[in-house]
């Protein structure tokens, strides 16, 4: 999943996935609790404020969970 600040949401959303085997966030410069709360519920966080556009960062994210 990629990620903007989302902190309200990111909590439901992976724990909705948490039948998958590995969860990886990208995220692209939160400024609030996003990335807090995605590394506690054991999501694997690469921050990549580098990174524009959502194709961008979902490509990375595909490239990070391969």
């Amino acid at each position: 999943m990629t990620s903007i600040p989302h902190s309200l949401a990111i909590a439901r959303c992976l724990r909705s996935a948490a039948f998958a085997g590995k969860i990886v966030v990208v995220d692209n410069g939160s400024t609030d609790k996003t990335v807090e709360i995605a590394r506690a519920l054991s999501a694997k966080v690469i921050e990549v404020p580098d990174r524009p556009g959502f194709e961008r960062r979902k490509n990375y994210a595909l490239e990070a969970a391969t």
